[in-house]
């Protein structure tokens, strides 16, 4: 209920101004779990403001195994094929990880060196946990926290 009476308080302010107003909803496969019919819910809403779509901008973030049928085929219809896009992010390639480095002033081949040697390359195919390690290697030039734990576990087993 609450979701829905928010996403009807938002649809209201939509209707009342004349801005561009933008939605964003992250972890949309998460509130699935508690919500099952919440793209229902959403293409419903936003069936009732047609008129106004082009004042509407959404932005949707759900892992590609859970993005609902409902938003594939109801989207693009409310909003047309031109004006609707689903884009999925994919891991990032050795090359991508590369450049990050060396604009983030790192030395590319020392940055992917390390990422090997503590067998983090998982961490950087990811564009948030890649800044985050690119900031850690420029900061300390090493991963000696992910090396202590990779100790730890192999001292474990």
């Amino acid at each position: 209920m609450i979701f829905s009476s928010k996403l009807a308080f938002f649809i209201c302010t939509l209707k009342n101004s004349s801005h561009i107003l933008h939605l964003f909803l992250d972890s949309l496969d998460e509130c699935r779990i508690r919500i099952p019919q919440v793209a229902t819910i959403l293409v419903n809403h936003i069936s009732q403001i047609s008129n106004q779509l082009g004042r509407l901008r959404i932005r949707i973030a759900c892992r590609t195994a859970d993005w609902p049928a409902t938003l594939e085929m109801s989207l693009p219809n409310l909003w047309g094929d031109d004006s609707f896009g689903a884009y999925e992010l994919c891991p990032l390639l050795k090359k991508d990880i590369e450049v990050a480095a060396q604009i983030e002033g790192a030395d590319a081949s020392k940055f992917m060196a390390e990422l090997n040697r503590t067998e983090t390359v998982p961490l950087a195919i990811k564009p948030v946990t890649l800044a985050c390690s690119v900031e850690s290697h420029q900061f300390i030039l090493e991963f000696p926290l992910f090396q202590k734990a990779q100790n730890k576990l192999r001292f474990q087993s």
